[in-house]
């Protein structure tokens, strides 16, 4: 059954709606155009058909093309959700780069190109090798790894706060080059460590946002707006009289993000943000974070470092894994498995191993191995979750937690098969 629930149109602030956007007009036709018959949510595509004809008619403002434009995109993710769900992963790569041609069409533009870079610690014995990428505005890309696999060292090259030994790093959105321009490059780019530096307790939050803007020259009313609207942004206005030392680790951290966006950077790198956060503070951050970059105005792109793969791999658009300093991906996380000749789910069970490989011996399951307090049962390509979750109940076999990671980075943790 498909999900037919009301669209969530990303938030909208009142400086984006006073901008004005003159290609986005012609846009939303030519997205309708693929919407209206290709679309699996055929009662929201009507209604949002219906609509765009009715302001091609009686006019449209550049606040109303936004948001219709911003409802279409938002639209097709959901249509990319549907497809993913149901396996079509032909249909899932034409919609997923229809999207992508929109967002870069529409004011989307190259932040930071990588090019072959290597970085090398020969203490340690560590080096990052022959990486590429290419990050676009808008765009959030997870980095994720285990520890010491150089998801930091990576974020600190693009951070411009370590230099590369060989390799390009260049930001044709900025407009500047690497190594010409450094400090002139870290002005546009915001890094926040896992390690938060202590704003004091000399003043208020709000307060001490106010002078961060003043720094950067808003001064006056427009001093005011803006700190009060990336406070509103962020749902801080219940902390923004307290200081410092009164707020938790994640309100810390989104404190910091407010300091940041007051700075209008084109880049926001988080190193490993999640790490101390409770499941309802990292969905709330996670939440912000994709609001920040659906901003059609200012639409900054994101790098975070994870080991939380799952709720990461919900919200990036691309993920980066590394492995020993090397890139096993790099790409949608639909992307993941496609060319394995197996599927993997991830199960807790009671049961011992031994048990759950004699149960579950039957020409679909290739293999079941432990992995720490969980099992992994790799299975025949034609195994989908619905017929292995059947196969579980059949077998009267006792599971607390089932998850299908064929097409998550979890599998590519695994030596094995990585």
């Amino acid at each position: 059954m498909y999900n037919t629930e009301k669209i969530n149109i990303p938030f909208i602030s009142d400086t984006e709606i006073e901008a004005d956007f003159p290609n986005s007009y012609d846009l939303i036709f030519e997205l309708s155009n693929f919407l209206l018959p290709n679309s699996v949510l055929i009662y929201e595509t009507i209604l949002l058909g219906s609509a765009i004809s009715y302001r091609k008619e009686n006019g449209i403002t550049p606040a109303q093309s936004k948001e219709y434009l911003e409802m279409s995109l938002d639209l097709l993710a959901k249509i990319q959700h549907e497809l993913k769900e149901t396996q079509n992963l032909d249909d899932w790569n034409k919609v997923h780069n229809l999207r992508n041609h929109f967002l870069q069409k529409f004011n989307r533009k190259v932040i930071l190109e990588i090019s072959n870079i290597t970085k090398s610690y020969p203490r340690s014995n560590f080096s990052l090798n022959d990486i590429s990428i290419k990050v676009y505005s808008g765009e959030i890309i997870g980095i994720i790894g285990k520890n010491g696999n150089g998801k930091t060292t990576l974020l600190k090259i693009i951070g411009s706060i370590i230099q590369t030994d060989s390799g390009t790093v260049e930001y044709p959105g900025i407009s500047y080059n690497y190594k010409n321009k450094f400090s002139t490059i870290k002005k546009s780019i915001a890094y926040i460590p896992q390690k938060i530096k202590d704003w004091g307790n000399l003043d208020t939050l709000k307060t001490q946002l106010h002078f961060i803007a003043a720094i950067k020259g808003i001064i006056g009313k427009e001093n005011t707006r803006v700190v009060n609207h990336f406070i509103e942004r962020l749902n801080l206005d219940k902390y923004k009289d307290l200081y410092w030392r009164e707020i938790s680790g994640g309100i810390q951290l989104r404190f910091e993000i407010a300091k940041a966006l007051i700075w209008m950077p084109h880049l926001i790198i988080l190193d490993e943000p999640l790490a101390n956060l409770d499941v309802k503070a990292q969905t709330k951050l996670l939440s912000d974070l994709r609001n920040i970059t659906n901003s059609v105005s200012n639409p900054t792109a994101i790098l975070i470092s994870s080991q939380n793969l799952y709720e990461l791999e919900k919200i990036s658009d691309k993920v980066i894994f590394l492995k020993d300093g090397n890139v096993l991906h790099n790409g949608p996380v639909d992307n993941i498995g496609v060319n394995n000749k197996f599927n993997c789910y991830q199960i807790d069970s009671a049961l011992s191993l031994n048990k759950l490989k004699f149960i579950l011996n039957n020409d679909m399951i290739k293999n079941v191995e432990a992995d720490g307090e969980y099992y992994l049962i790799y299975t025949s390509k034609d195994c989908k979750k619905e017929q292995m979750l059947r196969l579980l109940v059949d077998s009267q076999i006792p599971i607390n937690y089932f998850r299908d990671i064929t097409n998550s980075t979890r599998i590519l943790f695994e030596s094995k098969k990585a």
